[in-house]
């Protein structure tokens, strides 16, 4: 069974759109908001690998009681950190290096991000899932649709409404949404003008 990692921050949203940008690698994560509840799973748990934000809630040194902590366990049991820092260099004095393997300023780029994270995770977790394998891709033909009234090209049902609606409505819902959106020339909509497409 893989492995889960111990993420540690206090900004909700954040911590959901890193699970979001690693779970799809295979990493399962377990998220934890505070100093004091991070330093009991660790106590308590065996992580690969731990991803600490340096400032948690008011304490601007919450995240370097954490390390301290991970210091403190044998060293056998020490997981590799990652640290996230929005607030520069000048908060991570008194980090100890051997114990952090590297340090993240924000804003994150989730794309480097993702890729840094799995990379270290691929290396210390002893079931790290393998790396994907690039499968060969077959050409996607796109087709084109022109409106039944003046012949303009318009967007795709299928290209178009997925951006807007995709998440929320299923796809019959969806191309009745198509259908009511206006010719960006006419200003007449597929339901009443029509149209066609071709590929």
């Amino acid at each position: 069974m893989t492995e889960p990692i111990l993420l540690v921050d206090n900004d909700l949203s954040l911590a959901q759109a890193i699970t979001n940008v690693l779970e799809p690698h295979g990493i399962p994560v377990e998220h934890c908001s505070s100093t004091h509840g991070a330093i009991e799973l660790l106590q308590a748990k065996s992580y690969p690998l731990v991803i600490i934000d340096v400032v948690l809630g008011d304490d601007s040194a919450s995240g370097i009681y954490i390390i301290d902590a991970i210091r403190r366990l044998p060293r056998a049991e020490r997981p590799t950190v990652l640290m996230i820092s929005g607030s520069g260099v000048e908060k991570l004095r008194g980090v100890d290096r051997k114990v952090v393997a590297a340090v993240l300023l924000k804003p994150l780029d989730f794309e480097l991000f993702a890729k840094q994270v799995v990379a270290t995770y691929r290396h210390v977790a002893p079931e790290a899932p393998p790396a994907p394998v690039e499968s060969a891709r077959l050409p996607v033909r796109v087709a084109r649709t022109f409106c039944g009234s003046c012949g303009t090209e318009i967007p795709p049902w299928a290209a178009e409404v997925p951006a807007v609606a995709a998440e929320v409505l299923d796809r019959e819902e969806t191309f009745r949404v198509w259908l009511e959106m206006p010719c960006r020339s006419c200003g007449r909509a597929p339901r009443e003008a029509g149209g066609r497409s071709e590929l």
